[in-house]
Order: structure tokens, then C-alpha cells, then sequence
């Protein structure tokens, strides 16, 4: 089953991707230069450095997420 919608998305994708040669740089350019022209007011923020997980034992191993607590390995975040 196709869906329509992700059909029209995927040719969108193509489109732009061979109008751009494929360049990411080109593309995401091209892409500002559209929000630009829509006169649209759109919102930047500042990046947020990561917030470490006080207690464990490696906070390098632990950066805790809006979800919980994401580890890098197979660790219990109880760890």
C-alpha cells in the first residue's frame, strides 16, 4: 500500500535534493532562503548544553533527558 502523502513527500524530497545536486550545504540554503522569502517570523533559540546525571559514576557515561536517563551502555541508570 502506497500512501499518498508520503508519495508526495518523498517526490518533494527528490526535487529539491536534484535541484541541489544533492549538497546538503545547497539545500539547507536553499531551504533559508524560502523561509526568507515566506516572510514567515520564525523562532531560534540558543542550543542548551546537556544536563549530566548527578550520583553516577561516570557522568561522562550519563546524560540525563527529557525522558529519564539515557546511558551509553548497559547500564542501569540506578548505576
Amino acid at each position: 500500500m502506497i500512501d499518498p502523502v508520503v508519495a508526495e513527500v518523498r517526490a518533494a524530497r527528490e526535487r529539491i535534493a536534484d535541484a541541489s545536486g544533492g549538497d546538503m550545504h545547497a539545500i539547507a540554503k536553499a531551504a533559508r532562503q524560502r523561509q526568507i522569502a515566506s516572510g514567515v517570523t520564525t523562532v531560534t533559540r540558543p542550543s542548551r548544553p546537556p544536563i549530566f546525571a548527578t550520583g553516577s559514576r561516570n557522568n561522562a557515561m550519563h546524560v540525563r533527558t527529557g525522558n529519564g536517563l539515557k546511558t551509553s551502555g548497559n547500564e542501569s541508570p540506578s548505576e
